[in-house]
């Protein structure tokens, strides 16, 4: 497997104007990068993103723990 090509400071850009204006899939239409490499790259920056039901979401404020809680 390849990987993709390291993103552009235009593509971030494209990524930051049309984030709360479009849904995901249609970011992923306009910037041609995958759905997970726009929501990825959309947490980096906190950025919110359209999701397909609406409403704009920031990526998770906390990561995800990796042990169960004691």
């Amino acid at each position: 497997m390849t990987r993709a090509p390291r993103w552009s400071e235009a593509e971030v850009d494209r990524l930051r104007r049309l984030a709360t204006k479009v849904t995901v899939p249609e970011l992923v239409r306009r910037i041609g990068r995958s759905h997970g490499a726009v929501t990825a790259k959309a947490f980096e920056p906190r950025l919110s993103i359209k999701h397909n039901d609406g409403s704009a979401r920031r990526g998770l404020m906390q990561p995800r723990r990796l042990e169960p809680p004691t």
